[in-house]
């Protein structure tokens, strides 16, 4: 009986914990708000943000807002380690403009296709903190979304970079 009114109780408290990934399975990541893990503070918590509805938006942080245009949900994809990762408020998938392996190429929301710039996999840290997402794009995965310089001001956009292990390149979900 003493079980019956635990389980629920248990239950509803592990429910209002946030959900943070912890390397590949996605499945632990239902959906939200992908923020650069560099950035720390409630004042200070940046979004991943398409900048618009258009084909080819550029993806920017902006201020966490909680509204669906910071949203994304992973999508597994077919070969089980990559994902599209689907904005909420475009529908749009992430996406490497240009479509190749190339440092400081900018990220983008497009129509998902099945294009390789829109393949993500998601590399853990060793502390499970944050985790990077590398792109798949032209085949490859030695690339990763970064937060160019670093920076800790809303409206940069993001790029493609070679993955190199810094703080640029760690998101939590």
């Amino acid at each position: 009986m003493k079980l019956r009114r635990t389980l629920p109780a248990a239950l509803s408290i592990a429910a209002a914990l946030p959900t943070v990934l912890v390397a590949a399975p996605a499945q632990a990541f239902a959906g939200g708000p992908i923020i650069n893990s560099g950035v720390f503070g409630a004042d200070l918590r940046l979004c991943l943000t398409p900048n618009g509805f258009d084909e080819g938006a550029v993806v920017t942080q902006e201020q966490c807002n909680g509204l669906t245009g910071q949203a994304w949900t992973p999508v597994l994809l077919d070969s089980g380690s990559h994902f599209n990762f689907v904005s909420a408020g475009t529908g749009k998938c992430l996406d490497v403009q240009g479509g190749r392996a190339l440092d400081h190429s900018t990220i983008v929301v497009r129509s998902c296709n099945g294009a390789s710039g829109q393949r993500w996999s998601l590399q853990g840290t060793p502390n499970g903190a944050a985790a990077e997402l590398r792109s798949g794009v032209a085949g490859t995965n030695s690339h990763c979304l970064d937060l160019p310089g670093n920076t800790h001001t809303p409206h940069a956009a993001m790029q493609l970079f070679t993955c190199n292990n810094t703080v640029a390149q760690r998101w939590l979900f």
